[in-house]
């Protein structure tokens, strides 16, 4: 296919009315893709509003069905190991594995507990964990609270026979907030066993942490 127009642009940005593309498929093909834009990346668009004038847009700015394919900043992030949960004490759980991380949201090394914002926006937020089967004590819980503070969202598991010996307690809960830029949320878990007891690593789903932004 052989096209021809008027660009609006040419090297350093500027208008060129003459400007003449002989091959425009040929020109697209010859451009590196990146096969995974982040939000801060441009793309050009046609305003539809001005005159169809071309202008710069944000990827992360297009809207979810307007060929932007959606928002895909997001985390899910995992810990390979057993934690050890103190009775009575609220500890926030600690990753050391990511399933996949498009915002640099979580950084295993330093603060390995947080999926830390890096685009404003709602976000869908979700934890999972499993506790490791104990005769003592008759509450398990789990919490999402953000910057270190504010409880966003909990579920209690209470046992009013003290039947947890057998079993482990599966938990899951999960909220929908908005945070801004370096705004950061943690997955919490308490205990009364009257010992230490393990949020057991098992499987894909204990103890897992995800947030994935939806607006």
């Amino acid at each position: 296919m052989n096209l021809k127009f008027f660009g609006a642009g040419g090297a350093g940005g500027g208008a060129d009315p003459n400007a003449i593309h002989d091959n425009v498929a040929a020109e697209i093909n010859a451009i590196a893709e990146k096969v995974a834009p982040i939000a801060a990346d441009l793309v050009i668009i046609e305003d539809s509003a001005d005159a169809n004038n071309k202008k710069k847009a944000q990827v992360g700015n297009l809207p979810g069905g307007g060929g932007g394919g959606g928002y895909t900043e997001g985390a899910r992030v995992y810990n390979s190991a057993n934690i050890s949960i103190p009775n009575s004490t609220v500890i926030a759980l600690t990753f050391d594995s990511e399933r996949y991380d498009t915002d640099t949201i979580h950084d295993p090394a330093t603060n390995p507990s947080r999926l830390t914002c890096k685009t404003a926006g709602k976000y869908i937020i979700s934890g999972c964990i499993a506790f490791a089967a104990n005769n003592n004590g008759s509450l398990r819980q789990i919490s999402i609270r953000v910057n270190g503070t504010t409880t966003l969202a909990t579920q209690r598991l209470i046992s009013a026979t003290n039947d947890v010996g057998t079993i482990e307690w599966m938990q899951e809960v999960s909220t929908i907030y908005e945070l801004a830029i370096d705004e950061y949320v943690e997955l919490t878990a308490y205990q009364d066993s009257t010992v230490a007891l393990n949020v057991l690593a098992a499987g894909n789903y204990s103890p897992e942490f995800m947030m994935s932004r939806i607006g």
